[in-house]
């Protein structure tokens, strides 16, 4: 069986307050849930270091990290 890995600037995780995807997000997003994978990006936040994180929903885990404000700039 084959994994899906998406790689992308930003990530929607799922169940996010105010999140939104758009019509590729959703599209990418519906090929993860019916094959497994990783989606792996930007969660979105600027903190003090670039801490990676997972989120695991379904088939799918998002793997995303923070950008420092340097990294950011």
């Amino acid at each position: 069986m084959a994994r899906l890995v998406i790689v992308s600037n930003r990530v929607s995780l799922p169940n996010a307050r105010g999140a939104s995807a758009g019509g590729l997000a959703v599209g990418l997003r519906d090929a993860l849930r019916r094959d497994g994978g990783v989606w792996f990006g930007w969660s979105g936040d600027i903190g003090p270091s670039a801490a990676l994180r997972s989120v695991q929903s379904g088939a799918i885990t998002y793997a995303v990290t923070d950008l420092t404000q340097s990294e950011h700039d």
